[in-house]
């Protein structure tokens, strides 16, 4: 009976599931070291972030190689009841983490000019919602899993467009870039409005100007008298006659 057994194209499903899922938590992993570069928060938060998407990858294909075993129903998900519960949670805490670190870091990476401002603002918002998302999908089907009777599929119900979503988030993502990177030309060419100018830098500047101001008036004020140099011109004639009157020059010398 077709209802009696696990089909082939599940289990595969199952498994290319469990890979797409760990290549999307990398993705965002190595944005976030990018982002974490030279912070003591930057290797722990990293390792501790693999081994969760790790754990949740090998779960996953625990399961598929078990249920590939013995595909009777519904025996088979009482088997693997401990897996799927460790993969859902592992994956859940990984996405959390991930979240958070992204978040925090596009905070500190903010400048106070307004696209930088606005791409940060943008990009926090994609990765929050994101992060949620998922991590409300894979709480449900843990849920689902464990206090639902074997018998009971409602936890596929969430399963199956979970893949989906951790995959459109991320094209989602690639294709916004694109478009913000387009924008961030378009700015540069167009040249800097005095609007993208913080006013904290501004007012940097005329502290530092009117500092140098002051040191020069300064140096006008306390610099010393300019010395004499006088040069003294003699003129011998070859006749013997007298020599004409010598001429004292003098020029100032600073």
């Amino acid at each position: 009976m077709a209802l009696a057994t696990l089909d082939t194209a599940f289990i595969v499903e199952y498994g290319l599931s469990a890979f797409t899922v760990l290549a999307v938590q990398f993705y965002y992993l190595h944005n976030a070291w990018q982002l974490m570069s030279k912070r003591w928060i930057q290797i722990p938060l990293t390792v501790a972030t693999v081994i969760l998407a790790v754990t949740s990858c090998a779960c996953s294909l625990t399961n598929v190689f078990m249920a590939n075993a013995d595909r009777h129903l519904p025996g088979i998900f009482q088997v693997t009841e401990i897996p799927i519960a460790m993969q859902t949670v592992s994956a859940s805490i990984a996405d959390v983490f991930l979240t958070a670190t992204l978040t925090l870091a596009l905070r500190k990476g903010r400048t106070g000019f307004r696209h930088t401002e606005a791409l940060i603002h943008t990009l926090s918002v994609f990765v929050i919602n994101r992060g949620i998302l998922t991590t409300i999908l894979q709480s449900t089907q843990f849920l689902t899993y464990i206090c639902l009777p074997a018998t009971d599929l409602a936890w596929a119900l969430v399963h199956f467009p979970g893949c989906k979503i951790y995959v459109n988030s991320l094209f989602a993502i690639l294709n916004a870039r694109r478009h913000w990177r387009e924008n961030i030309v378009n700015a540069a060419e167009t040249g800097l409005s005095v609007q993208d100018i913080p006013l904290d830098t501004v007012e940097r500047m005329g502290q530092k100007s009117s500092w140098f101001r002051s040191r020069e008036s300064k140096r006008s004020s306390t610099s010393g008298p300019k010395a004499v140099i006088q040069f003294t011109t003699e003129v011998v004639r070859d006749d013997g006659g007298q020599p004409a009157d010598s001429r004292a020059k003098s020029q100032p010398f600073s």
